[in-house]
């Protein structure tokens, strides 16, 4: 008999393949889950929170392995639960800093140079009873962190510290409350922030290298007193701005730095802009920005600015009439020369556009489901990898699946139906590791999962987290050459997990000796491709060994006792390895 042998996917050896899959860090609350939280880097490891289910939810360190990630500081010892109540700001002189209470002293000011000596509560403004410090808003402005601290209920200040307590102080008084919404921002050598005496009135300011701050204007009849950055490039800075006179519109400081100023009232009877937080987007390469607005009479449409009111205008009307082509809160992405966006031109339905700030250069990218309704593009998340960028839409016959365009018609496709038919593996998470893109999807079988998108060839699945339901991920971080995420295995709760070395091609070592099967994927029975008898393994993606056998040339494996889902299985030596489904 002549046997057929069929590889899915060669991989150069068990090792390899391993160590591109998915691996759980640490089991840091053996009889729950820890639910680490948002980490953040720190000289190539990684800060995050964490309960290990005896102090309560507290900051943890990790350098990627089990023994490098442990308890960095019980800041509010004796006491379990969420109290510690971590807030980062951000890294600067070698340290994260970051709000926590003690329970003493109140939410104030801590750093950590990532040594348990070395994490440490670092200044006190203000304390007692509702008059923690409440520090928020970090940023790094001319060699020092500034951030804003609160000196009772509703009052803040701007402070800020060169990495001493002696160089530590307070520059200004703020008003109530803008200052969360607002935040800190550095432009043309500037720090510019807001102030709020009342909430009908506030103002915005500039901090110089020279502590000699200065009024930038402001405005004395607000509706509301959300006034937010919306935007820059290099010689504007964008403020979407909400006044009982013109409504929500945009306002702009110049690279003069003399005063803000309403860039235009789009919209003379009511507001352009619905969306509390819409922003606006820099056209690649140009002074200029693109934003969707609607000035009464053409609906959310396209618009453009230069920063002047005559340079203000409507770009295209891509659907005639009150109605508009877009959604109030739709993103534009930046790709090449232009922004990617979706519209519906009212022939096409939702379609994928592009403008690079042009009338001819404003147009549909490809009628991805001709004669039918719009493909309905989701541009949000996107992400660019391969020289392409990568999205979720619907094709028509596809539900949401993973699409993707190189800015040309002919380039813009359906990557893969990976739930098939009209179901949707709905592509969740998108994050370039290496020269790779890692994201999340549900295939129907397997929950939702990580796959490996690869530029010329199909997504491969590159685990089985939880083999009986959905793993929950969570982004936690990516690093250079790690992503940290929150995953459930079913087994051991939600804990810390990371993807690593994130892989070799198979054309690059297509020389090296592999490990043949047949049928793959396989039912009952697994032929292996071996001339002499061998021990071999058969392991889920996170290394587990579930079968082992000692192999017999022309002699099958019985998987009639495993579950269905995606396997390894290796020599002894780890020399020679495939990738098995078992349907």
């Amino acid at each position: 008999m002549k046997i057929k042998y069929t590889l899915l996917l060669v991989l150069t050896s068990l090792h390899t393949a391993i160590s591109q899959w998915p691996e759980m860090v640490k089991d840091i609350h053996p009889s729950g889950s820890s639910a680490p939280g948002i980490g953040r880097i720190l000289d190539g490891r990684m800060i995050f929170t964490a309960d290990d289910g005896t102090h309560g939810n507290e900051l943890w360190i990790t350098d990627g392995t089990d023994a490098g990630t442990h308890l960095l500081k019980d800041i509010r010892p004796d006491t379990t639960g969420d109290v510690s109540g971590i807030t980062y700001l951000g890294a600067f002189d070698g340290h994260l800093y970051f709000g926590a209470n003690d329970g003493m002293t109140g939410r104030q000011l801590w750093r950590t140079d990532g040594t348990p000596g070395g994490t440490e509560r670092f200044v006190v403004f203000y304390s007692g009873e509702d008059c923690f410090s409440f520090p928020q808003n970090g940023i790094l402005f001319d060699d020092r962190f500034w951030f804003v601290i609160r000196s009772e209920p509703g009052i803040f200040q701007l402070a800020h510290t060169d990495g001493t307590e002696a160089g530590t102080d307070v520059v200004f008084l703020f008003g109530d409350n803008l200052l969360t919404a607002l935040g800190l921002q550095t432009f043309r050598g500037s720090l510019v922030y807001g102030v709020q005496n009342d909430p009908s009135s506030a103002g915005l300011r500039a901090e110089t290298k020279d502590f000699s701050g200065y009024d930038l204007g402001g405005w004395t009849n607000l509706a509301d007193p959300q006034v937010r950055f919306s935007g820059q490039t290099d010689s504007l800075l964008f403020l979407l701005v909400n006044t009982e006179s013109e409504g929500r519109e945009l306002w702009v400081l110049d690279s003069g730095m003399a005063q803000v100023r309403l860039l235009k009232d789009i919209r003379a009877l009511g507001s352009a802009f619905a969306y509390p937080a819409a922003r606006v987007f820099r056209l690649p390469g140009q002074e200029k920005i693109a934003f969707l607005a609607d000035d009464g009479i053409h609906g959310m449409e396209l618009w453009i600015s230069d920063g002047t009111e005559s340079g203000t205008l409507l770009l295209k009307d891509i659907l005639s009439g009150p109605e508009g082509s877009a959604l109030q809160a739709q993103p534009m992405v930046p790709f090449g020369d232009a922004l990617y966006f979706a519209a519906d031109d009212g022939i096409h339905g939702l379609e994928l556009w592009r403008t690079d700030g042009t009338d001819t250069g404003t147009y549909m990218v490809k009628d991805m489901n001709a004669g039918g309704p719009g493909v309905a593009p989701l541009i949000n998340p996107a992400m660019r990898a391969h020289d392409r960028l990568y999205f979720p839409c619907q094709d028509g016959s596809s539900g949401w699946e993973l699409c993707v365009t190189d800015g040309t018609a002919t380039g813009t496709r359906l990557v893969a139906d990976l739930n098939p038919g009209g179901s949707s593996s709905s592509p969740g998470i998108l994050v370039p590791l290496g020269d790779q893109l890692w994201m999340t999807a549900d295939d129907g079988l397997l929950g939702r999962e990580w796959w490996v998108v690869d530029p010329d060839s199909l997504p491969r699945l590159a685990g089985d987290i939880h083999p009986t339901g959905d793993p929950q991920i969570i982004l936690l971080q990516v690093t250079g050459k790690e992503l940290y995420f929150r995953a459930d295995d079913g087994i051991h709760g939600a804990e810390l997990w990371r993807i690593s070395d994130p892989g070799v091609s198979v054309s690059e070592h297509a020389g090296h000796p592999v490990l043949a099967v047949y049928p793959n994927p396989a039912g009952d029975w697994l032929m292996p491709g071996i001339a002499a008898p061998e021990r071999l393994h058969l392991m889920r993606a996170d290394g587990q060994v579930v079968r082992s056998w000692q192999a017999v040339p022309g002699t099958p494996l019985d998987l009639r006792d495993i579950p269905s889902g995606l396997y390894i299985l290796g020599g002894e030596t780890g020399a020679r390895a495939a990738l098995v489904v078992r349907q």
